[in-house]
Protein backbone atom coordinates (compact mmCIF):
# COMPACT_ATOMS: atom_id res chain seq x y z
CA UNK A 1 0.00 0.00 0.00
CA UNK A 2 2.60 2.40 0.65
CA UNK A 3 4.68 1.55 -2.28
CA UNK A 4 1.89 2.14 -4.39
CA UNK A 5 1.12 5.39 -3.12
CA UNK A 6 4.55 6.80 -3.06
CA UNK A 7 5.11 5.80 -6.53
CA UNK A 8 0.67 7.56 -7.65
CA UNK A 9 1.97 10.34 -6.57
CA UNK A 10 5.20 10.73 -8.13
CA UNK A 11 3.38 9.57 -11.42
CA UNK A 12 1.15 12.54 -10.96
CA UNK A 13 3.54 15.22 -11.57
CA UNK A 14 4.50 13.36 -14.77
CA UNK A 15 1.14 13.07 -16.32
CA UNK A 16 0.40 16.96 -16.21
CA UNK A 17 -1.26 16.97 -12.94
CA UNK A 18 -3.87 14.05 -14.26
CA UNK A 19 -4.43 12.08 -10.49
CA UNK A 20 -3.54 8.70 -10.68
CA UNK A 21 -5.70 6.18 -8.22
CA UNK A 22 -6.29 2.71 -7.59
CA UNK A 23 -9.36 1.06 -8.91
CA UNK A 24 -8.82 -2.52 -7.34
CA UNK A 25 -5.61 -3.94 -5.63
CA UNK A 26 -3.17 -4.21 -8.78
CA UNK A 27 -4.65 -1.64 -10.94
CA UNK A 28 -4.78 2.22 -11.31
CA UNK A 29 -6.27 4.75 -13.41
CA UNK A 30 -5.64 7.89 -14.60
CA UNK A 31 -7.31 10.47 -17.21
CA UNK A 32 -3.58 11.59 -18.83
CA UNK A 33 -1.51 9.48 -20.63
CA UNK A 34 1.16 7.87 -18.38
CA UNK A 35 4.24 8.58 -21.12
CA UNK A 36 7.11 8.08 -17.93
CA UNK A 37 5.46 5.41 -16.63
CA UNK A 38 8.17 3.44 -18.00
CA UNK A 39 10.75 5.24 -15.47
CA UNK A 40 8.59 3.86 -12.87
CA UNK A 41 7.83 0.26 -11.42
CA UNK A 42 4.47 0.38 -13.79
CA UNK A 43 3.30 -1.87 -16.51
CA UNK A 44 0.93 0.79 -18.67
CA UNK A 45 -2.12 -0.03 -20.48
CA UNK A 46 -3.26 2.33 -23.14
CA UNK A 47 -6.73 2.53 -24.86
CA UNK A 48 -5.70 3.74 -28.33
CA UNK A 49 -5.28 0.17 -29.21
CA UNK A 50 -8.68 -0.25 -29.05
CA UNK A 51 -11.44 1.52 -31.06
CA UNK A 52 -13.94 4.79 -29.67
CA UNK A 53 -16.02 2.52 -28.25
CA UNK A 54 -18.51 4.85 -27.59
CA UNK A 55 -18.39 6.37 -31.44
CA UNK A 56 -18.87 3.10 -32.96
CA UNK A 57 -22.23 2.30 -30.91
CA UNK A 58 -24.02 3.86 -33.99
CA UNK A 59 -21.77 1.93 -36.84
CA UNK A 60 -21.01 -1.00 -35.45
CA UNK A 61 -23.78 -2.17 -32.82
CA UNK A 62 -23.84 -3.99 -29.62
CA UNK A 63 -22.48 -6.85 -30.40
CA UNK A 64 -19.07 -5.19 -31.87
CA UNK A 65 -18.91 -2.97 -29.05
CA UNK A 66 -19.08 -6.17 -26.70
CA UNK A 67 -16.30 -7.56 -28.41
CA UNK A 68 -14.08 -4.57 -28.24
CA UNK A 69 -14.72 -4.84 -24.87
CA UNK A 70 -13.90 -8.48 -24.73
CA UNK A 71 -10.68 -7.69 -25.99
CA UNK A 72 -9.54 -5.33 -23.77
CA UNK A 73 -10.75 -7.39 -20.97
CA UNK A 74 -8.70 -10.34 -22.36
CA UNK A 75 -5.20 -8.21 -22.69
CA UNK A 76 -6.04 -6.77 -19.04
CA UNK A 77 -6.12 -10.47 -17.65
CA UNK A 78 -2.97 -11.74 -19.29
CA UNK A 79 -0.94 -8.49 -18.51
CA UNK A 80 -1.79 -8.90 -14.86
CA UNK A 81 -1.17 -12.36 -15.00
CA UNK A 82 2.48 -11.92 -16.57
CA UNK A 83 3.40 -9.16 -14.40
CA UNK A 84 1.79 -9.97 -11.10
CA UNK A 85 4.27 -7.77 -9.04
CA UNK A 86 4.08 -4.68 -10.77
CA UNK A 87 0.58 -2.48 -10.80
CA UNK A 88 -0.73 -1.75 -13.78
CA UNK A 89 -1.98 1.50 -14.92
CA UNK A 90 -4.96 2.10 -17.60
CA UNK A 91 -4.21 5.29 -19.38
CA UNK A 92 -6.29 7.28 -22.00
CA UNK A 93 -4.88 7.96 -25.52
CA UNK A 94 -4.92 11.65 -25.09
CA UNK A 95 -6.80 14.04 -22.93
CA UNK A 96 -9.25 14.64 -24.97
CA UNK A 97 -13.19 13.88 -23.63
CA UNK A 98 -13.55 10.93 -26.19
CA UNK A 99 -9.92 9.38 -25.12
CA UNK A 100 -11.28 9.46 -21.55
CA UNK A 101 -14.60 8.55 -21.68
CA UNK A 102 -13.21 5.14 -23.69
CA UNK A 103 -10.82 5.00 -21.23
CA UNK A 104 -12.94 4.78 -18.28
CA UNK A 105 -15.32 2.47 -20.01
CA UNK A 106 -13.49 -0.32 -20.50
CA UNK A 107 -11.55 0.02 -17.22
CA UNK A 108 -14.60 0.02 -15.43
CA UNK A 109 -16.20 -3.20 -17.84
CA UNK A 110 -12.82 -5.28 -16.65
CA UNK A 111 -13.51 -4.66 -13.04
CA UNK A 112 -17.31 -5.87 -13.94
CA UNK A 113 -16.75 -8.86 -15.64
CA UNK A 114 -13.43 -9.96 -14.42
CA UNK A 115 -12.94 -8.33 -10.99
CA UNK A 116 -16.26 -9.08 -9.90
CA UNK A 117 -17.10 -5.84 -8.82
CA UNK A 118 -20.79 -4.74 -8.48
CA UNK A 119 -22.15 -1.50 -10.25
CA UNK A 120 -22.35 0.92 -7.27
CA UNK A 121 -18.50 0.10 -6.29
CA UNK A 122 -17.72 1.02 -9.81
CA UNK A 123 -19.05 4.11 -10.23
CA UNK A 124 -17.81 5.16 -6.88
CA UNK A 125 -14.60 4.35 -8.19
CA UNK A 126 -15.00 6.30 -10.96
CA UNK A 127 -17.45 9.03 -9.85
CA UNK A 128 -14.45 12.10 -10.21
CA UNK A 129 -14.23 10.77 -13.67
CA UNK A 130 -17.70 10.57 -14.49
CA UNK A 131 -17.92 14.13 -13.21
CA UNK A 132 -15.40 15.63 -15.06
CA UNK A 133 -16.80 13.89 -17.84
CA UNK A 134 -20.71 15.23 -17.28
CA UNK A 135 -18.89 18.92 -16.65
CA UNK A 136 -16.91 19.10 -20.09
CA UNK A 137 -18.11 20.43 -23.82
CA UNK A 138 -20.24 18.22 -25.95
CA UNK A 139 -20.33 15.60 -23.60
CA UNK A 140 -23.82 16.15 -21.99
CA UNK A 141 -25.18 12.32 -21.99
CA UNK A 142 -21.06 10.93 -22.03
CA UNK A 143 -21.31 9.60 -18.11
CA UNK A 144 -25.00 8.72 -18.37
CA UNK A 145 -23.82 6.31 -21.68
CA UNK A 146 -20.80 5.12 -19.61
CA UNK A 147 -22.74 3.75 -16.57
CA UNK A 148 -25.60 2.65 -18.87
CA UNK A 149 -23.72 0.26 -20.58
CA UNK A 150 -21.69 -0.83 -16.94
CA UNK A 151 -25.14 -2.06 -15.92
CA UNK A 152 -25.99 -3.95 -19.02
CA UNK A 153 -22.71 -5.63 -18.59
CA UNK A 154 -23.57 -6.23 -14.36
CA UNK A 155 -27.20 -7.34 -15.42
CA UNK A 156 -25.22 -9.73 -17.79
CA UNK A 157 -22.91 -11.06 -15.65
CA UNK A 158 -25.62 -11.54 -12.47
CA UNK A 159 -27.31 -13.77 -15.40
CA UNK A 160 -24.28 -15.36 -16.31
CA UNK A 161 -24.37 -14.47 -19.68
CA UNK A 162 -20.81 -12.70 -19.76
CA UNK A 163 -17.93 -12.97 -17.58
CA UNK A 164 -14.36 -13.53 -17.36
CA UNK A 165 -12.33 -16.55 -19.36
CA UNK A 166 -12.22 -18.39 -15.81
CA UNK A 167 -15.91 -18.86 -15.49
CA UNK A 168 -17.87 -21.68 -17.06
CA UNK A 169 -20.99 -22.63 -19.18
CA UNK A 170 -21.36 -18.60 -20.28
CA UNK A 171 -24.21 -17.91 -21.92
CA UNK A 172 -23.02 -15.84 -24.78
CA UNK A 173 -20.45 -16.08 -26.69
CA UNK A 174 -19.69 -13.08 -27.57
CA UNK A 175 -17.47 -14.16 -31.09
CA UNK A 176 -20.20 -16.36 -32.34
CA UNK A 177 -22.85 -13.31 -31.96
CA UNK A 178 -20.61 -11.26 -34.01
CA UNK A 179 -20.38 -13.19 -36.56
CA UNK A 180 -24.15 -14.00 -37.08
CA UNK A 181 -25.12 -10.33 -36.35
CA UNK A 182 -23.17 -9.36 -39.08
CA UNK A 183 -25.25 -8.05 -42.33
CA UNK A 184 -23.11 -11.12 -44.79
CA UNK A 185 -23.35 -14.01 -42.44
CA UNK A 186 -27.22 -14.05 -41.81
CA UNK A 187 -27.93 -10.89 -39.66
CA UNK A 188 -29.26 -12.71 -36.87
CA UNK A 189 -28.94 -10.82 -33.41
CA UNK A 190 -29.25 -12.63 -30.34
CA UNK A 191 -31.35 -10.46 -27.86
CA UNK A 192 -31.10 -13.08 -25.28
CA UNK A 193 -29.25 -15.87 -25.57
CA UNK A 194 -30.58 -19.37 -26.10
CA UNK A 195 -34.54 -17.65 -25.93
CA UNK A 196 -34.91 -15.05 -28.28
CA UNK A 197 -32.88 -13.72 -31.98
CA UNK A 198 -33.96 -11.36 -34.04
CA UNK A 199 -33.55 -11.32 -38.06
CA UNK A 200 -35.69 -10.62 -41.16
CA UNK A 201 -37.74 -12.27 -43.50
CA UNK A 202 -36.27 -15.09 -45.60
CA UNK A 203 -36.43 -13.67 -49.30
CA UNK A 204 -38.00 -16.11 -52.08
CA UNK A 205 -35.08 -16.82 -54.04
CA UNK A 206 -34.31 -19.68 -56.47
CA UNK A 207 -33.52 -23.59 -54.38
CA UNK A 208 -30.20 -23.31 -55.61
CA UNK A 209 -29.32 -19.64 -54.38
CA UNK A 210 -28.44 -18.49 -50.68
CA UNK A 211 -28.49 -14.83 -50.73
CA UNK A 212 -29.06 -11.99 -53.39
CA UNK A 213 -27.69 -8.50 -52.74
CA UNK A 214 -30.03 -5.82 -53.09
CA UNK A 215 -28.83 -2.31 -54.18
CA UNK A 216 -30.18 0.61 -51.95
CA UNK A 217 -30.23 4.02 -52.95
CA UNK A 218 -27.71 5.95 -51.80
CA UNK A 219 -26.42 3.13 -49.21
CA UNK A 220 -24.59 -0.28 -49.43
CA UNK A 221 -26.44 -3.36 -50.94
CA UNK A 222 -28.59 -5.44 -48.39
CA UNK A 223 -27.90 -8.87 -48.41
CA UNK A 224 -30.97 -10.96 -47.79
CA UNK A 225 -31.16 -14.81 -47.58
CA UNK A 226 -33.03 -17.99 -48.87
CA UNK A 227 -35.34 -19.71 -46.06
CA UNK A 228 -33.39 -22.57 -46.64
CA UNK A 229 -29.81 -20.61 -45.67
CA UNK A 230 -31.78 -18.76 -42.26
CA UNK A 231 -33.20 -22.47 -41.78
CA UNK A 232 -29.38 -24.19 -41.55
CA UNK A 233 -28.28 -20.92 -39.65
CA UNK A 234 -30.87 -21.26 -37.02
CA UNK A 235 -30.89 -24.32 -36.36
CA UNK A 236 -26.88 -24.55 -35.76
CA UNK A 237 -28.34 -21.50 -32.96
CA UNK A 238 -30.10 -24.46 -31.71
CA UNK A 239 -33.42 -22.03 -32.75
CA UNK A 240 -36.67 -24.66 -32.09
CA UNK A 241 -39.43 -22.18 -32.99
CA UNK A 242 -39.84 -18.94 -35.75
CA UNK A 243 -42.50 -16.30 -35.09
CA UNK A 244 -42.71 -14.29 -38.23
CA UNK A 245 -43.79 -10.22 -36.71
CA UNK A 246 -43.73 -8.85 -40.16
CA UNK A 247 -42.88 -8.49 -44.18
Amino acid sequence: QDTRQNATTTMTIATDQCPIFPVSDHILFTAGTATSAKEQEFCTINTSHFVEVGESATTQGSNQILLVIQSFCEMMANTIEEHRETPVIVCAENSSLAAVSNACLLCGAFLLLHEGLNLDCVCEVFKDTLSMLRAGKRSRYMDEEIVYCWSALHQARQLRWLGSDSDDDLAFDVEKACHYAHPSNGNVHILIPGKLLLFLPAEQLPPDQSWVDTPLKSQPAARRFSAAFLGDLLSELEVSAVACLGT
